[in-house]
C-alpha cells in the first residue's frame, strides 16, 4: 500500500523546489538585464540622484546625501540595493561613480548660485576602486576645472564594510584631496566592517558616519547607547566630526545630541527626497 503522507510530502518538496528554482530563475534574469542595461543608463542619464537633508543640533539643515536611483524605462525605479551590486563586480563600478561624482559637481554648481542653498555640503559615495584607478586625482582635477565650486562644500565617502585593497595608496590620494583643495573625507557605516580602527589611525577622515544599526535601539537598549556613547568619545579624540544615520525618533534626536554628536540623518528629519522635493523642503 502506497504511503498517502509520504505522496503528500514529496508533492510539497517538489512544488517547493519548482517555486525554488523559478524564483533563482527569474532573478538571475533581472541580473543579467540589469547588467546589460546599466551602461545604457549611464550613457542616457536614467541615474539621478535622491537627497537626504542632514541637521545640525537645532535641526538646521547644513547638508545633504546624494543618494543614487535608477529610473529604469522597464523596470521602473531601481535602488542601488540592486544594481551598485552588480557594477561593483565589474570596472564598471568605476565608470558609474565618475558619471555620479559629475552630477555632484554639478549639483554644488547650481547651490552655490543661490543664497538658500550655498551653505550646504554635499555628501557622495566613492567606491574603493576609484580611489585606486590611477587616474582618480585627475579626474578630480578635470571637474574642479568644469564645475568651478568650492570644493570644500563635498564630501567624499568611503564605505567602512568595504575592504580597502591598497590602504596606503588611497590614503596618499586622500591627503592630497584634502591639502590641495579641503575636500572632505567621511568614513561611511561605521562599525559594519572589519577595519575600522585601522581606517581612523591611517586615513584622514573629517567625519565618521554611525551606521543606523547602531542608532536604532539606543532610546531602549543601555549596551547599544553605552556602544553609540563610546563611538562618539573615541571619534573625539581623532577629533572627527560625527554624524548620526538613521535617525527615527525624537528620544534618538535627543540622547545622541546629548552625548555630542554634531550632526544627524534620518526619517525624523526627512525620507530622501528627488531634488524639486528637496528643493521644497528647504523652503519651508
Amino acid at each position: 500500500m502506497l504511503d498517502i503522507s509520504l505522496i503528500r510530502a514529496t508533492s510539497i518538496l517538489g512544488h517547493s523546489a519548482l517555486c525554488y528554482d523559478k524564483y533563482y530563475f527569474e532573478r538571475s534574469i533581472r541580473k543579467t538585464r540589469i547588467e546589460s542595461d546599466l551602461q545604457g543608463g549611464i550613457e542616457q542619464n536614467q541615474l539621478e540622484f535622491y537627497y537626504q537633508i542632514q541637521v545640525d543640533h537645532d535641526r538646521k539643515p547644513i547638508s545633504a546625501e546624494a543618494l543614487v536611483r535608477w529610473n529604469h524605462p522597464e523596470l521602473g525605479l531601481l535602488s542601488p540595493l540592486e544594481f551598485i551590486p552588480i557594477a561593483e563586480q565589474s570596472l564598471l563600478i568605476v565608470e558609474l561613480g565618475n558619471h555620479l561624482l559629475e552630477m555632484a559637481f554639478k549639483q554644488l554648481l547650481e547651490w552655490g548660485q543661490c543664497d538658500s542653498t550655498k551653505h550646504l555640503t554635499l555628501s557622495v559615495n566613492v567606491t574603493a576602486k576609484q580611489y585606486g584607478m590611477p587616474d582618480f586625482i585627475s579626474t578630480i582635477t578635470a571637474l574642479l576645472k568644469k564645475y568651478p565650486i568650492d570644493a570644500s562644500k563635498l564630501t567624499l565617502e568611503l564605505t567602512e564594510s568595504i575592504q580597502v585593497a591598497d590602504v596606503g595608496c588611497v590614503t596618499q590620494k586622500m591627503h592630497y584631496l584634502k591639502d590641495n583643495y579641503q575636500i572632505k573625507l567621511s568614513l561611511d557605516d561605521f562599525g559594519t566592517g572589519y577595519s575600522s580602527l585601522v581606517y581612523l589611525k591611517t586615513m584622514p577622515f573629517d567625519e565618521i558616519k554611525i551606521d543606523q544599526s547602531f542608532i536604532v535601539n539606543i532610546a531602549t537598549s543601555h549596551k547599544d547607547a553605552g556602544l553609540v556613547k563610546a563611538i562618539v568619545a573615541l571619534s573625539k579624540s581623532y577629533h572627527f566630526e560625527v554624524l548620526a544615520e538613521g535617525v527615527e525618533t525624537k528620544a534618538q534626536f535627543d540622547y545622541l545630541r546629548e552625548i555630542g554628536c554634531h550632526s544627524f540623518q534620518g526619517y525624523l528629519f526627512s525620507k530622501p527626497l528627488p531634488i524639486d522635493a528637496f528643493q521644497a523642503l528647504l523652503n519651508q
